[in-house]
């Protein structure tokens, strides 16, 4: 799965994520980006994605990545989720995976490491 994959973006850095959205375009993705919380929840509500990609910090926003995930558990669940942060063995990484996260990828490796996981997780079977 990744020709047309609908992948939604959750992330407040805008130079990875640019980096990011590019790289998922090239391999056939389509990648809506949300910059806060309220912009995702918009986006959840009117596009079908297939995957989805938490910061777990997201700044300037209403609710960090953390808060947004639980206020989508309870809301709209939604299914393969993946969340990219720099602290990966930080609490909100461990709350993520209780809450149903499929996988925690680290924004601080090589890029080409980083994107293969996410090719990787892009395969994952619902």
């Amino acid at each position: 799965m990744t020709d047309n994959t609908k992948i939604l973006l959750v992330d407040d850095e805008e130079i990875a994520t640019q980096f990011l959205k590019k790289e998922l375009e090239k391999r056939g993705c389509i990648v809506d980006w949300a910059k806060t919380s309220q912009e995702a929840i918009q986006l959840i509500d009117a596009n079908g994605h297939a995957r989805y990609y938490f910061d777990l910090r997201l700044e300037n926003s209403e609710m960090s990545g953390i808060e947004l995930i639980e206020h989508l558990a309870k809301t709209k669940p939604i299914s393969m989720m993946a969340v990219v942060t720099a602290y990966r063995h930080g609490e909100d990484a461990l709350k993520a995976m209780k809450m149903g996260i499929t996988a925690i990828i680290e924004k601080t490796i090589p890029s080409d490491i980083m994107i293969n996981q996410i090719m990787g997780f892009l395969t994952q079977r619902i």
